[in-house]
């Protein structure tokens, strides 16, 4: 946002109140001095990362936000180097980083809506249907998107920064015509 008068009313109705404080206390958490030994693993992390203490030190915001979309790309599960999520921002947050997820769960939760609004899905149709109905209805929106850079962006948008390749993944598989029907008739069973 070009207009920093517009940057903390935009994050403050993007976070609420709670989300805020949750950013602050990341933001405090990454510029406090640790002990000698996570100070060493902290370093190491943000120079994979490629975040410098200069960063830190001239920019906190950008380098917080770098810092929080590096391990956003490093996935719950591990990143390239093995390390989880988890244990990477434990030794760049210190005690801060419990906040991280309860961050990223709110963020991603206000992208998807934001993704979903702006397809102009009728929302209480799809949360009335089930997982499988929402996935339909979005599958349609996507295929209809026939730029694949805005097909990226829009996945990205619903499912996170993994979003393509998980999009990509659960529609390889083509069920067949039997077992769809088996798969909505066994999960349909006692609904109208």
């Amino acid at each position: 946002m070009k207009n920093p008068a517009t940057r903390g009313p935009a994050v403050r109705n993007l976070l609420g109140d709670l989300g805020i404080q949750w950013l602050e206390e990341l933001s405090r958490g990454l510029a406090a001095p640790l002990d000698p030994n996570q100070e060493v693993l902290r370093a190491a992390s943000l120079k994979r990362i490629g975040v410098t203490p200069a960063d830190l030190a001239s920019q906190p915001l950008y380098a917080l936000a770098n810092v929080i979309h590096a391990l956003d790309s490093i996935g719950r599960k591990g990143g390239s180097q093995g390390d989880s999520r988890q244990s990477v921002a434990a030794a760049v947050f210190g005690p801060a980083a419990r906040r991280l997820e309860s961050l990223a769960k709110e963020v991603a939760a206000a992208r998807t809506l934001v993704v979903l609004n702006g397809l102009q899905l009728d929302r209480k149709k799809v949360e009335a249907g089930g997982p499988r109905a929402a996935f339909d209805a979005v599958r349609i929106e996507v295929a209809a998107e026939s730029d694949q850079a805005k097909r990226a962006l829009l996945l990205q948008g619903l499912f996170g920064p993994q979003g393509p390749a998980l999009y990509a993944a659960a529609t390889a598989v083509h069920e067949g015509i039997d077992h769809a029907w088996v798969f909505r008739y066994e999960n349909s069973a006692g609904e109208p």
